[in-house]
């Protein structure tokens, strides 16, 4: 946090921003995860938001955009990381 306050969330909507965060977060250790889906309109689930907090920074991934999300999933996944 600097001295005037949080920086603002980083939306990523391109693959490259969302390498860029996902090796930022290797960097860090560890990081904070959240997931927001839609499931009104089908009977099958549709993530719509990942949300992503490391160290100082903070991401709002849209999937949306139709990024691979295969980057976000193996940080969690990593027993090297911690993932809240």
């Amino acid at each position: 946090m600097s001295a005037h306050g949080p920086k603002p969330p980083e939306w990523i909507a391109t693959q490259p921003a969302l390498s860029e965060f996902c090796s930022f977060v290797r960097t860090v250790g560890g990081f904070g995860f959240d997931t927001e889906f839609i499931m009104e309109t089908s009977y099958r689930t549709q993530i719509c938001l990942v949300q992503i907090a490391a160290g100082s920074r903070v991401a709002l991934v849209d999937p949306q955009v139709g990024l691979d999300l295969d980057e976000v999933w193996e940080l969690v996944a990593d027993p090297e990381l911690t993932c809240i």
